[in-house]
């Protein structure tokens, strides 16, 4: 995932302070080389044109290119660029289940996508792979010299959305994610994903309140650590475009997220995975 770091912006010779803004890493080459140890791949960056769920509608390559934006190797033909997309979604819709599982992870490798779809869905991000609006912001990396291509995430400011998330909801409206929770060994590397994500953001903390030290999540830890670096500034910030109380109140919701999300996903996952739990 790319970095990001909060910045206070100013403009001009006076240097007017206009507020405080996030700053967040290219989808590049340079991230790609940092990231995965390799860019002269094929980046693709996603456009939600219209609600897709990586069904396939016997597109021809035209209509790829609307939606999967090439970042390198942009001169190539378009047979060149999108025929290898045209096949994962081939690929991902094969009605033979058998064949579908044997050739699928030649294009992705699934314990990467059973992670990547887990932290989407534990941070209830709605925005997403299994978006309520169908998928949406991702970029697409194909391995040079390969058919195995890699998601990235981009844009996730709609996480956090719902509290009551449960880890197989709204995996019924994209194909690719029905087809991980139908499966049963896709599923059981799905699940395992989460039960990873879920003990990350539960591992014990400690934060500070009042000037002293109390146990939290580290979820809450992360998310007081950003607040006590940006709160000053928000406050000065002239052209916030919503009240401080606004975003005191917003901070609480996302506290109260990080200490109850844990024991919603325990709920769900006992009924779904009760062996995963006990681990």
């Amino acid at each position: 995932a790319p970095r990001e770091a909060y910045v206070r912006l100013y403009v001009g010779p006076d240097r007017t302070f206009i507020g405080v803004y996030a700053v967040v890493e290219a989808i590049d080459k340079a991230f790609l080389m940092r990231t995965l140890q390799e860019n002269d791949g094929h980046l693709y960056q996603y456009n939600n044109v219209d609600p897709y769920h990586f069904e396939d509608r016997d597109q021809d390559l035209r209509w790829f290119a609307d939606r999967f934006e090439p970042k390198t190797h942009e001169n190539e033909s378009s047979w060149s660029l999108y025929t290898p997309i045209k096949e994962l979604v081939q690929t991902v819709n094969l009605q033979d289940d058998s064949r579908m599982q044997d050739e699928l992870p030649e294009y992705l490798n699934l314990p990467q996508v059973a992670t990547f779809l887990a932290v989407q869905n534990v941070l209830s991000q709605k925005d997403g792979l299994a978006g309520a609006f169908g998928m949406a912001n991702f970029y697409l990396y194909r391995y040079q010299t390969k058919r195995l291509f890699q998601f990235i995430p981009w844009d996730q400011d709609l996480a956090f959305d719902d509290l009551g998330l449960g880890p197989a909801d709204r995996l019924d409206t994209n194909i690719l994610t029905a087809r991980i929770w139908n499966t049963p060994a896709f599923r059981e590397l799905y699940l395992i994903a989460v039960a990873r994500t879920q003990q990350v953001l539960d591992e014990p903390a400690e934060c500070q309140s009042a000037g002293e030290a109390q146990r939290c999540t580290w979820l809450e830890r992360q998310i007081n650590a950003a607040y006590d670096q940006i709160r000053e500034s928000v406050y000065a910030d002239p052209t916030m475009p919503y009240q401080v109380d606004t975003f005191e109140q917003s901070v609480e919701f996302l506290r109260t997220f990080a200490r109850g999300r844990s024991v919603v996903l325990g709920s769900f996952m006992e009924q779904l995975a009760p062996a995963l739990t006990r681990r």
